[in-house]
C-alpha cells in the first residue's frame, strides 16, 4: 500500500488541545494545531518551536520567552566589513545555491552578512507568515533603477526605494490583477490564440525515428501501449516557439494584437527582443545584491544592462504605438484600463508606457521557463497525463482537428473554472521546480520579533521556499502530489505560505493572473491534441543554474510529440 494512503491528518483547535495530552506530531497553522499519526520524528519538536502561537502548546508557562539578539542566529562567520561577500560572489550568477547551502547548514532561520547589510533566511513558513503580515519592506533592483535615472525615464516599483511614492505606478499594475478583468478581458483575449499557439507548435515538430531506447525505459504499460506504432515528433527550436506564444499572448490581453496573425508585422525582430529580454533580466536580477558602486565598479556590466535597457524599452514603444489609434482584436483589453488610470497622474502617458513595456518585458522570460518546465511535467508523469486528458474531455468535449485549422476552442469563463485537476497540476509543478527558490523579500521597515530572535530594522528577509527542506511542512515534499491543493487532502500543506511562486503581498507579481491562465491555456492545447515524453522518463530533467533563475535546457533534453488520432492526418507530411 502507498505510505500516503497510511497517514491519517486531524486538524484540532487550540482551545480543545487543553484536554488532550499532545507534546509532539504536531505542527501549528493560525488558531489550529494539525499532527500526522506517522510522522512523529519528522515533526518532533515542532509545537516547542512555535511556541506562543497557541496557548496550550510545549510549555504552558506563562512567562515570556527571552528574545534572543540577531548576533544569535545560526549562519556563517564571514569576514569583518564584507561578511560573506567572498562566497556569496562565488555564486553571483545564480545565489539560490547559496542559499539553499546554508539552510541545508544552519536550519531554518540563518543569517549572513553582505557588505554591512543583514541578511536573513527563513525556510519555515510559519516564520514566513509572521513577517509577511507583520511587513511590507521592499526592496529595489540597483542596476534597473541606475539605468532609469541615469535616463531620466518613470521607474516601475521594483526599481524605487520604500520611501518614495511606488503606489501610483503600481496601481497601473495592479489593473492586470483584478479577477474580474481576467474573465472579462484575458480570457476572451488568449482565448483566441488558442489555434495559432497548435499551428505554430505544429510548424516546429519534425519527425524523429531514434527514440527507441526512451521508448524502452517507460514503465507505464498503459501510456506505452496508447503510444505504440505511433508517428514521434520532436520540437525544433523550442525556446523560439515558446517565448513565441508568450511575447503574444502578453501583446494580445494589453494591445489586443494577435501577432500569430501573419499579416501583423512587427518594426523589429521579435525573436532578438526575446534574447536582449533574457539577457537583460538575467544581468539585472543579480544586482539586487550587487556590490555598492555597481555602475563604477562593474562598468562593462552596467553599459551592457543600459544598453539593453534603453533599447528593449524603445521596441516596446514601438509596440504600443502601433495600436494606439488601433485594436486589431475588436475586444476589451488593458491598454486603455491603465491609460485612464494613468490620467490621474503627472506624467501619466509615461507611467503608462513603462507599464506596458514591462509587462512585454517580463512576460518572455519567467512564463516562458515555468511553460517550459510544465511541457516536462506532463512528459514525465505519464498517468497524470491521462488523467488530465479526462478532465479536459469532460469539460469540452472530445478534441477534434477543427481546433487547430478552424480556431473551434474558444474557452468561456465557465469552463474555465472547471478546471480544477489542470490547476493542481500547474500548482504542483511551480512548487516542484520552480525558477527561483527565493520568490518574496522583504526589507524590514521596523525590528521584529521572529522565532525567538530580534531581526533589525533594514535587514534582508528572504523567503526560502525548497521541496528538499520541505517535508515538516508538506508531506512527501519530494513527490509530486497534484491532489495534495484539494481541502480534504492528507498531504495538503499546513499553511499559504508553504509555496507562494509569485511572491507576497503588496510585491506579489502583477502578471500572476496573466501569465497562469497562458501556462493552463498551453497545457489544454498540448495535452488535447498530443500525448508527451521527455528523453529520459525515469528522471526529471537536470534544473540549470547559470543564469539568475533556474530552467531545463530544452536542446539537452528532448521532448517528444506523439499525436492523437485525430491529429496525424495533419502531420503524415512533416
Amino acid at each position: 500500500m502507498d505510505k500516503r494512503k497510511k497517514m491519517i491528518r486531524y486538524q484540532i483547535p487550540c482551545s480543545a488541545l487543553k484536554r488532550l495530552s499532545v507534546t509532539k506530531h504536531a505542527c501549528l497553522s493560525g488558531n489550529v494545531v494539525r499532527f500526522y499519526s506517522n510522522t512523529a520524528a519528522k515533526l518532533d519538536g515542532q509545537l516547542e518551536q512555535h511556541e506562543g502561537a497557541c496557548p496550550f502548546a510545549g510549555n504552558h508557562s506563562k512567562e515570556k520567552k527571552e528574545v534572543k539578539p540577531y548576533s544569535s542566529i545560526p549562519g556563517p562567520k564571514g569576514y569583518p566589513l564584507i561578511g560573506d561577500a567572498l562566497e556569496f560572489f562565488k555564486h553571483s550568477q545564480n545565489s539560490q545555491a547559496y542559499f539553499e547551502k546554508l539552510v541545508k547548514e544552519y536550519g531554518e532561520v540563518v543569517k549572513f552578512e553582505l557588505l554591512g547589510a543583514n541578511n536573513v533566511i527563513l525556510s519555515n513558513p510559519i516564520y514566513v507568515k509572521e513577517v509577511a503580515q507583520q511587513d511590507e519592506g521592499r526592496f529595489y533592483v540597483k542596476g534597473f533603477r541606475q539605468v532609469k535615472l541615469d535616463e531620466n525615464m518613470i521607474m516601475a516599483p521594483v526599481e524605487m526605494k520604500p520611501d518614495e511614492n511606488w503606489q501610483d505606478v503600481r496601481s497601473l499594475f495592479n489593473i492586470a490583477m483584478r479577477p474580474d478583468l481576467s474573465e472579462s478581458i484575458s480570457l476572451p483575449q488568449l482565448t483566441q490564440l488558442n489555434s495559432g499557439f497548435m499551428n505554430c507548435l505544429i510548424e516546429h515538430l519534425k519527425k524523429t525515428e531514434n527514440i527507441q531506447s526512451t521508448m524502452n525505459q517507460i514503465q507505464d504499460e498503459d501510456f506505452k501501449k496508447s503510444i505504440a506504432n505511433s508517428p514521434v515528433f520532436q520540437i525544433v527550436n523550442p525556446t523560439q516557439f515558446i517565448s513565441r506564444y508568450t511575447f503574444n499572448a502578453v501583446s494580445k490581453v494589453f494591445l489586443g494584437a494577435n501577432f500569430y496573425d501573419k499579416s501583423l508585422i512587427l518594426p523589429f525582430d521579435r525573436d532578438l527582443f526575446v534574447k536582449d529580454a533574457l539577457r537583460f533580466l538575467d544581468i539585472g536580477t543579480r544586482t539586487v545584491f550587487d556590490i555598492p558602486f555597481f555602475k563604477y565598479l562593474r562598468r562593462k556590466d552596467y553599459l551592457e544592462l543600459k544598453t539593453l535597457y534603453v533599447s528593449i524599452i524603445e521596441r516596446c514603444k514601438m509596440c504600443i504605438n502601433l495600436f494606439t489609434e488601433s485594436n486589431p482584436s475588436g475586444m476589451p483589453r488593458l491598454k486603455e484600463l491603465i491609460e485612464e488610470k494613468a490620467k490621474e497622474y503627472e506624467r501619466g502617458n509615461e507611467m503608462a508606457t513603462i507599464t506596458l513595456s514591462s509587462f512585454l518585458l517580463a512576460g518572455v522570460d519567467i512564463t516562458a521557463r515555468v511553460m517550459a518546465i510544465t511541457m516536462y511535467r506532463i512528459a514525465h508523469e505519464t498517468k497524470y497525463q491521462e488523467k488530465l486528458y479526462e478532465e479536459l474531455v469532460k469539460v469540452f468535449g472530445e478534441p477534434s482537428i477543427d481546433e487547430i485549422t478552424n480556431g473551434n476552442l474558444l474557452i468561456t469563463a465557465e469552463q474555465f473554472k472547471k478546471l480544477k485537476f489542470c490547476r493542481n497540476f500547474i500548482d504542483e509543478s511551480m512548487r516542484l521546480n520552480h525558477v527561483i527558490d527565493t520568490s518574496s523579500l522583504r526589507v524590514l521597515s521596523k525590528d521584529l520579533e521572529i522565532a525567538g530572535y530580534k531581526i533589525p530594522k533594514g535587514s534582508f528577509v528572504h523567503f526560502f521556499e525548497s521541496p528538499k527542506y520541505s517535508e515538516k511542512f508538506i508531506p512527501h515534499s519530494m513527490e509530486f502530489i497534484p491532489e495534495r491543493y484539494e481541502k480534504s487532502h492528507e498531504c495538503r500543506p499546513i499553511n499559504n505560505y508553504v509555496h507562494n511562486p509569485f511572491g507576497l503581498g503588496a510585491r506579489k507579481c502583477p502578471g500572476s493572473r496573466v501569465a497562469t491562465t497562458e501556462i493552463l491555456f498551453s497545457l489544454i492545447n498540448i495535452v488535447r491534441h498530443f500525448r508527451l515524453v521527455h528523453e529520459n522518463p525515469n528522471e526529471f530533467p537536470k534544473m540549470e543554474t547559470d543564469q539568475s533563475m533556474f530552467y531545463i535546457d530544452m536542446n539537452k533534453n528532448p521532448v517528444y510529440f506523439i499525436p492523437r488520432d485525430h491529429v496525424k492526418p495533419l502531420l503524415s507530411n512533416q
